[in-house]
């Protein structure tokens, strides 16, 4: 027995609400579940029409894609077994940038399953980017690759700045 519901859901970019109607996206969904649990124990079983709307901090196209795939994609559970990006192609079709808001959505309805799934992409395109530009993307100063040995008495002295 499939149960009805409707959670409306407002994007930061957006004027509009979008209905959520998928029961399997919103369990994926922890945010969103404690949201509803709150009023509605039993909305998983009896449905709900939600009568107020659900703001989210996040993009609706970042929003949108979170969920649209995150039942369809999951890291493999054993270590003997390497995901490929090809097992990952509609995430893998995104830019960097546009990954960045996509995993920072999955994090803010705490959808680690996706999150996971989506830094493993991520990963896998900065293997192919420089030092600079890695460091650009994370928005993080670069700093040239220093020595903090010192050869005269042998001890390493790091910079207090680092810490």
């Amino acid at each position: 027995m499939s149960v009805e519901i409707e959670i409306p859901i407002k994007f930061k970019d957006q004027e509009e609400t979008s209905i959520l109607r998928d029961v399997n996206v919103v369990k994926q969904c922890p945010v969103i579940v404690r949201a509803l649990e709150g009023r509605n124990p039993d909305w998983e079983t009896k449905g709900i029409k939600l009568g107020y709307t659900l703001e989210v901090e996040m993009k609706k196209a970042a929003g949108d894609f979170v969920f649209t795939y995150n039942t369809r994609y999951k890291l493999p559970e054993s270590e003997d077994v390497n995901p490929k990006l090809e097992d990952f192609a509609d995430i893998n079709e995104k830019t960097l940038p546009e990954l960045k808001e996509i995993i920072e959505a999955a994090s803010y309805l705490e959808n680690n399953q996706f999150m996971n799934c989506v830094a493993f992409v991520i990963a896998q395109k900065l293997n192919d980017l420089t030092i600079e530009e890695i460091a650009e993307y994370f928005n993080v100063p670069y700093e040239a690759e220093t020595s903090f040995f010192a050869k005269r008495d042998g001890w390493v002295r790091a910079p207090s700045g680092i810490f």
